[in-house]
């Protein structure tokens, strides 16, 4: 209290939100455990790999159960909602600046994201929101998750993001499918889509870009 949270280390942090430790470890115990399983999944720096790891998957360390876990990715999350509200909104003109949204969020995950990247009509940034998770080759992607945040948000357009885990950001029959139904969903609620950029390992691929997504 008389220092500020600033003064913490990294552990000390994680300690606090967890609360307690559990029976046989103490809490900076269990925190230094949570960083640990962190830095495992992600290499060293283990804070970013810990600020988007899902619940279940805080919940593989002993002493983490789902209330404790559900407080850690909420403040992650509060973490991320503050910071796209300081200053002056980033512009997402095209499909770089739409990478180098969602790029550091999946770079590294064994698994599939889909992002939805909330915009005014001035391309201004106003939420970037996860509404999907799958495996290693797909994610469910509901069009209704996309478009509900982009009308919470009073977004005019929004560009959708997905990573691909192999590292290779061509498309699947499946993804032009989903392009697809995006447009039309959009249509139907008045938001545009203005891309669909999938990311690989040092490589994207946009929809626009390659011509096979129109209007917006």
């Amino acid at each position: 209290m008389r220092l500020g949270p600033e003064a913490l280390s990294a552990v000390e942090l994680v300690a606090l939100l967890l609360g307690q430790g559990r029976a046989g470890a103490d809490v900076l115990t269990t925190a230094e455990a949570v960083l640990a399983h962190a830095g495992a999944a992600g290499g060293v720096d283990a804070l970013p790999v810990l600020a988007r790891m899902r619940p279940a998957e805080l919940m593989a360390v002993p002493g983490v159960g789902p209330a404790r876990a559900a407080a850690l990715a909420a403040a992650f999350e509060l973490g991320r909602r503050a910071g796209e509200g300081a200053g002056e909104r980033p512009r997402v003109a095209g499909p770089e600046e739409a990478v180098a949204a969602v790029a550091p969020l999946v770079r590294g995950l064994r698994h599939e994201e889909f992002w939805v990247l909330c915009l005014d009509a001035r391309h201004g940034l106003l939420a970037r929101r996860r509404v999907g998770m799958g495996g290693p080759s797909s994610t469910p992607a509901d069009p209704r998750a996309v478009f509900a945040a982009a009308v919470r948000e009073g977004a005019s357009g929004v560009v959708v993001v997905h990573n691909h885990p192999s590292g290779d950001p061509a498309p699947s029959a499946a993804d032009r499918s989903l392009t697809h139904a995006l447009r039309l969903a959009g249509e139907a609620v008045g938001v545009a889509l203005y891309d669909h950029v999938v990311v690989g390992e040092g490589a994207y691929f946009s929809f626009r870009a390659a011509g096979e997504l129109s209007g917006g």
